[in-house]
């Protein structure tokens, strides 16, 4: 096999005795026009994308227009309030350093007044506690006072009460029962009524009483009245009344001596007692 038939082995379509360049050239030419197609299309495509885009872009532009006066607005009134913002900064910066220098100002007002009332305060504390120490001073001479007046009174009291003490005692020495009479009959066995009057009894004195607390010598004893009662007729007298049942031989009954009165019958005497 020669060069030509191999060549038409490897290509098929290509007979041997025929050169393969008319067809390459239509196959050329072919893809040639197809590109050149597509190359239009695409061009023609992109016009219609640009005219479109520009057509877009020229209903945008209002909005864009209006949009960038916005954004221009925007920053302007941004800087408009950046500029109101750095007043109203400065203005509280100045507030408030005049706050703080008026801070200051107070704070240092009220220390001086803090150290003005403390040392008033301390100062009253002093004149108080000068004013109180001599209260309790005056206090603790008026209850010394108080208290001397109040032995001296006691004690006078207590000498006015020896010195009556004595003075009754005294007028008691000179108490005397008079009229000393015993009842006629005997109340029971062995005991008898007794009555008496109490005589020189002072003013200063209640008769009853020293009437109840003055005792009357009985049969040998000291005996206190068993009841009191002033007398009628004297005021400053009182009669005590007594129920001795010690010693009363009357009121006992006994038999007396005998008496022979002789025989009355043969084998019987009488004896009389």
């Amino acid at each position: 096999m020669d060069g030509s038939d191999a060549v038409c082995a490897a290509h098929p379509g290509l007979t041997p005795g025929k050169s393969p360049v008319p067809g390459l050239l239509r196959f050329g030419a072919i893809v040639v026009i197809a590109v050149f197609l597509i190359e239009v299309w695409s061009f023609a495509s992109l016009m219609r994308l640009s005219k479109d885009i520009h057509a877009e872009d020229r209903s945008r532009q209002p909005t864009r227009e209006k949009w960038a006066l916005e954004v221009e607005q925007f920053y302007q009134k941004k800087a408009m309030m950046d500029e109101s913002m750095e007043r109203q900064r400065a203005l509280w910066a100045d507030e408030e350093q005049r706050h703080g220098e008026e801070k200051a100002a107070e704070s240092a007002a009220w220390e001086l007044e803090r150290v003005r009332w403390r040392e008033e305060m301390e100062a009253r504390q002093r004149q108080w506690k000068l004013e109180d120490d001599e209260r309790k001073a005056r206090r603790e001479a008026e209850r010394e006072a108080e208290e001397d007046a109040h032995r001296r009174k006691e004690k006078q009291e207590q000498e006015r009460k020896e010195r009556e003490l004595e003075e009754i005692e005294r007028q008691r020495q000179r108490l005397a029962w008079v009229n000393i009479v015993g009842e006629q009959g005997c109340l029971r066995y062995n005991t008898r009524a007794w009555y008496a009057s109490l005589a020189n009894v002072p003013r200063s004195l209640d008769p009853v009483e020293e009437c109840m607390r003055t005792p009357l010598l009985l049969n040998g004893r000291m005996i206190l009245p068993t009841t009191c009662s002033p007398e009628e007729i004297c005021p400053y007298r009182a009669r005590g009344m007594w129920v001795d049942n010690a010693d009363e031989s009357a009121c006992k009954p006994n038999w007396g001596e005998f008496h022979n009165k002789g025989c009355i019958a043969p084998g019987l005497r009488v004896r009389e007692i």
